[in-house]
């Protein structure tokens, strides 16, 4: 186990002696904590991993990041190589064993204690948790161990050799147990408070709107492979009325187990150098090509903004014939959360669904598209100038006479930008599904230097790529599953595409 989730456990486990301590049971081996105390170490074990490991990869490999030049710990991902073995953080192998050890299993404890106890509030959260990490996983992976690993007998030991299952029958099942897991909460109507719900404290209906958020990203990833199973599910929301979430889905940490971001802990208090993370030339010169005020908010501070340039994509030996400050690291901050959903995505999501034919009424997308924007900038503490943008001739613009395909691209750029630096997975999934940022025929680096005529927006292949020329689409299987599980015995490579990513372009 290793020092984060010994931390996280003791902490768990202290709680569990000053709260819950039972005179006719030995303290030392409880048979069953209570589903308050399991709930922020469920939330906790999945954001940790989704906040750090897979944020870094979506980040890399969506072009927000790059690696810097005087430092290493993350070529392997400029390289488009994933790692097994160069340390705890950057080993494939070992996240996926946390995700199912840590985080999917013990979900599955608290779900069947939940349903045992008729506890429908705790059932549904941390239904909603799990299907947003296996949602997370396929994305990744593509198919992955899900029924037969479900299935096992937890109370002595899982299924030790599950199949991988096809990811779009992972997606249907996981629509259909959160449906199953709202009914649940609306037949009882009895709610209870919940002390250690650090996202939405206790309120149910915010966790309903955040299980349709998530239906309405399931549906969506599959509008390439299935558009009239993706098209009837959304259509079916919006003739229901369904909600979604209006605020961010997020947890800090500082609050539950007064540690920092994740990504913050790894990259600056475990690999403890800060110049491994510099911002991408495709997002660095987006934003400046477009004056964006938000490219002051992920550029650390300390730094001469105006001389600034962005790290192209796998230039940390080449950049070394400039001088080093003048690319920009990114800040990273300690007490950052880790988003769920962020508010913005939320908008952009609906949006979607609207351009699409599948929602209401689609003339709403603009207005959807237009607060996600602003959102974002409120966010970031930027007030005033994301107005400008969105106006009319204003450089994000939406194209209300524009064709779908056109509207679809600002969505997704706007998505691209808002979730830069937080929600780094879902930039790249969306990236594969869609097309969008597109790659660019001009590239960010030339005759030795920074090519001025790149304009960002466009993502480039790296220069130390070791794909041939292909970009990275998904996770391989890490080599301990490969090699522990019958059933899984072939390492796919990255360039492979998942089920979902169909689209021609």
């Amino acid at each position: 186990m290793n020092k984060i989730f010994s931390l996280l456990l003791s902490c768990i486990t202290l709680v569990a002696c000053e709260k819950y301590l039972d005179v006719n049971e030995d303290p030392n081996y409880p048979s069953q904590l209570p589903l308050e105390m399991t709930l922020k170490q469920n939330m906790a074990s999945v954001a940790w991993e989704m906040g750090s490991y897979y944020n870094l990869v979506g980040g890399f490999w969506s072009q927000h990041w790059a690696q810097g030049s005087t430092s290493n710990s993350y070529r392997e991902l400029d390289q488009y190589i994933i790692g097994e073995s160069t340390s705890n953080f950057m080993n494939n192998s070992n996240t996926w064993s946390r995700i199912y050890t840590y985080g999917i299993s013990e979900l599955q404890k608290s779900i069947n204690q939940a349903e045992s106890e008729q506890n429908w509030d705790f059932y549904l959260i941390n239904t909603l948790i799990q299907a947003y990490t296996f949602q997370l996983m396929v994305d990744f992976y593509d198919n992955i161990p899900y029924f037969n690993f479900l299935k096992s007998d937890y109370s002595t030991s899982p299924e030790t050799d599950p199949k991988a299952d096809k990811g779009v029958d992972i997606y249907k099942d996981l629509i259909r147990r959160i449906d199953e897991a709202i009914e649940k909460v609306r037949l009882v109507k009895v709610t209870h408070f919940i002390e250690t719900d650090y996202v939405f404290n206790g309120d149910i209906d915010d966790w309903i709107k955040f299980a349709n958020t998530l239906k309405l990203k399931l549906y969506l990833r599959m509008c390439y492979f299935d558009n009239e199973y993706a098209r009837d599910g959304i259509k079916m929301m919006y003739d229901n009325n369904d909600s979604f979430l209006e605020k961010d889905a997020k947890i800090f940490f500082n609050t539950i187990y007064d540690l920092p971001n994740p990504l913050y802990y790894y990259d600056r208090w475990v690999v403890s150098v800060n110049t491994n993370l510099y911002v991408s030339s495709s997002l660095f010169e987006y934003l400046k090509t477009n004056n964006d005020a938000r490219l002051s908010c992920i550029i650390a501070s300390g730094y001469d903004r105006q001389n600034l340039h962005g790290m192209p994509q796998g230039g940390y030996e080449v950049a070394r014939n400039l001088y080093y400050k003048s690319f920009s690291i990114i800040k990273l901050e300690e007490n950052a959360p880790f988003y769920f959903f962020s508010e913005a995505e939320s908008y952009l999501l609906q949006a979607e669904a609207l351009i699409r034919g599948y929602g209401d009424d689609p003339s709403k997308a603009k207005e959807l598209y237009d607060k996600a924007i602003i959102t974002d900038f409120q966010r970031k503490g930027i007030q005033d100038s994301a107005y400008a943008l969105i106006a009319t001739n204003g450089n994000y613009e939406f194209p209300v006479d524009g064709s779908m395909e056109d509207k679809l691209k600002h969505i997704i750029m706007a998505k691209w930008a808002a979730l830069a630096g937080s929600q780094g997975a879902e930039t790249f999934f969306e990236l594969n599904r869609t097309g969008y940022p597109s790659i660019s025929n001009i590239p960010a680096w030339k005759n030795d230097t920074l090519n001025v005529e790149y304009k960002g927006g466009e993502i480039t292949y790296s220069l130390a790529g070791t794909t041939d020329g292909l970009f990275p689409k998904r996770l391989s299987y890490p080599s301990v599953e490969i090699r522990l599980n019958k059933n899984i015995n072939e390492k796919k490579p990255v360039t492979d595409k998942v089920w979902w990513d169909v689209k021609q372009y």
